[in-house]
């Protein structure tokens, strides 16, 4: 029984991290396997299906900042680990070269550079207006 439920839980949290692009999914494994236990799934009514999966008590904070634990699957916890700072050098970055702690790519601005080579998508947004150069 101890190892199908290692197992199952070491399997689902490998899955989440390896799909989250985390640098070694055993690191995420280590840090959420001992906070993981294997739940019976419940149908739409709230009653036990006989399914056991796994959820990841997790801590983290709510939106005025106090402390709270959650209960998620696998694939939630390692997303929202990948959402906080202090887990981000556990997977790899998004962000563009250069200086800055959370140097991450622009978004909504217009890379006129890539732009410039595609001579009719540059006429294009020059006739719509999308051009905008900082004077």
């Amino acid at each position: 029984k101890d190892r199908y439920t290692n197992a199952s839980i070491r399997r689902a949290i490998t899955d989440a991290a390896a799909t989250l692009d985390a640098y070694n999914p055993a690191q995420i494994v280590a840090l959420l396997g001992v906070n993981t236990r294997l739940v019976d799934k419940l149908d739409a009514e709230g009653k036990p299906t006989g399914e056991f999966i796994p959820k990841v008590r997790f801590d983290d904070t709510d939106k005025e900042g106090k402390a709270v634990t959650l209960e998620l699957d696998p694939g939630e916890a390692v997303k929202r680990m990948k959402e906080l700072d202090q887990y981000q050098n556990l997977f790899k970055g998004t962000g563009v070269g250069g200086l800055g702690s959370n140097n991450t790519p622009k978004t909504g601005k217009m890379d006129v550079k890539k732009l410039a080579t595609d001579p009719q998508a540059y006429r294009d947004a020059r006739k719509a207006g999308k051009l905008k150069f900082d004077q």
